[in-house]
């Protein structure tokens, strides 16, 4: 099985864990803060649930095509990781502001998808 057949087979596990974490951080959220906005709490929930599937997905895909090159097997998976955390971090230090910082922040991951769904099939061999 070549990398581009394999990356849709990877993708499940890791896409429903993800949801499965949004969900659940979503909900600690709200038993934390309370249902006081429920404008809020959709925005939050849709951009949170975008941002960690994003981060999911982009590990399976760069587990995926890391997998069989072993030369890049540790160094690879170390990088990706740190490129997830790295951009949940940067969404969790956005929303954690007031105003303009966490609108920018609960747009990042939709905007993020709405690029991959817009240039990823570049990137897709032939």
């Amino acid at each position: 099985m070549n990398y581009i057949e394999n990356i849709y087979v990877c993708l499940a596990a890791p896409l429903l864990i993800a949801i499965g974490f949004a969900t659940f951080e979503n909900v600690c959220y709200l038993t934390g803060s309370g249902a006081g906005n429920i404008a809020l709490l959709l925005v939050r929930g849709f951009g949170a649930g975008a941002m960690h599937v994003i981060c999911g997905v982009m590990t399976a895909a760069g587990l995926s095509y890391l997998w069989d090159r072993t030369y890049l097997r540790v160094a690879g998976t170390l990088g990706l990781l740190g490129l997830a955390s790295g951009y949940h971090a940067v969404y969790n230090l956005l929303v954690s502001q007031a105003g303009a910082a966490a609108f920018a922040g609960y747009l990042l991951p939709v905007m993020t998808a709405a690029l991959v769904a817009v240039f990823g099939g570049r990137f897709r061999k032939a």
